[in-house]
């Protein structure tokens, strides 16, 4: 099978190339089952910021047997949705879909420009490198970690103010520590975001937002990452969410959790596992700029091709594909978080059993830890 060309064995016209053909099209019906089965779960959970009560109703339950009814109705794809006025294609097979993330296409494509739009400032180029975070990622994640392992038990709402320092701390500058306001304003544009262009942007909100970034910027010799800084803030405080349920899973299994301790690269891997088990986003979405071949058959150009993360990262066959690390400044900040938390201390689910069987959503609100001294 190709996915990045002609198909083997592809009918030939009579000057000798390739047929073109259509990939699929969902019927009408089906386009709507895709969209209230295996779509709409992962925006009702947020595109963009999570909602923690989405996750209690398990709204994604329908996806995998939805896309396995597909696959057997339709082939692999991929899947052409009737969309008016948009062409628009679902990811259905493992080659397609590491077509799709193998840097081919754009990340930044329509639906995530609108949602960044309501929290960042300047143009959006398409592809977005990870910037190095200015701050002393290791220690100041410590200072403000550690601490809270001497606690006793703790949770999310502990985690996460003193996550949020941190974070703070690292792109804005020591000033910006107790600044609980400019992150209440990303807060509530983050959650804008997830509606994208459904949503009017709030400009009021969003330059009070940049006005407080830029002072604590100007304060910290950091003007030069005004336009970088809503990324960086966001990026980092979701790492700290992949690092909270990572924790999760450690305290699950003690020898994992042992191993972790030691080393890094194993931490890293389990840093990944948890991001599979729990993907930060719905959907993988990219653009494509020209038409695109698969297996033979042709996706014209702007056509949106759509990989629903929640399906793609579960079954086994899949793991290969979903098994991504975060971009290095958020690993260094998920890893850093962790090890601030188990160097020195058993660690226990408290009140959240074994994880088994796994949950296919976790929030971190629905976690506890207790801590205590380890006698190594």
């Amino acid at each position: 099978m190709s996915v990045s060309g002609t198909a083997v064995g592809a009918p030939r016209t009579e000057s000798g190339r390739a047929a073109r053909r259509r990939p699929p099209r969902a019927t009408a019906c089906d386009t709507v089952r895709v969209l209230t089965r295996v779509l709409a779960p992962g925006v009702a959970r947020g595109v963009v910021t999570p909602r923690p009560w989405a996750g209690r109703f398990a709204l994604d339950r329908f996806a995998d047997s939805e896309i396995n009814r597909l696959r057997d109705r339709y082939g692999l794809g991929p899947l052409r949705l009737t969309v008016p006025g948009r062409s628009v294609a679902l990811i259905l097979d493992e080659g397609h879909a590491r077509r799709v993330l193998s840097g081919e296409f754009p990340p930044v494509g329509r639906e995530r420009r609108s949602a960044l739009a309501h929290y960042t400032f300047g143009p959006l180029p398409e592809t977005m490198p990870p910037a190095e975070p200015p701050g002393d990622v290791d220690r100041i994640v410590r200072e403000e970690i550690r601490p809270l392992a001497a606690d006793g038990t703790i949770g999310w709402d502990e985690v996460r103010p003193a996550l949020r320092r941190a974070v703070r701390r690292i792109v804005l500058g020591a000033g910006a520590r107790d600044d609980d306001l400019v992150t209440g304003l990303l807060d509530r544009l983050r959650t804008d975001a997830n509606w994208g262009y459904l949503r009017r942007r709030r400009d009021p909100v969003r330059w009070r937002f940049l006005a407080r970034i830029r002072a604590h910027l100007r304060r910290a010799g950091r003007d030069d990452l005004a336009e970088r800084a809503p990324h960086l803030l966001a990026e980092l405080e979701d790492a700290g969410a992949v690092a909270y349920r990572t924790l999760g899973l450690l305290a699950a299994h003690p020898d994992a959790l042992a191993a972790a301790r030691t080393d890094v690269t194993y931490l890293q891997a389990c840093v990944r596992e948890a991001r599979r088990l729990w993907p930060d986003e719905p959907a993988v979405l990219r653009d494509t700029r020209r038409k695109t071949r698969w297996d033979g058959a042709e996706l014209p150009a702007g056509t949106t091709l759509i990989v629903p993360t929640v399906w793609l990262h579960r079954p086994a066959r899949f793991a290969p594909v979903a098994s991504t690390l975060p971009p290095d400044p958020a690993l260094r900040t998920a890893t850093s978080m962790i090890k601030s938390l188990i160097d020195g201390y058993d660690v226990r689910l408290s009140g959240a059993g074994d994880l088994s069987p796994m949950p296919r959503t976790l929030h971190p609100s629905e976690l506890r830890f207790s801590f205590r001294r380890s006698q190594l």
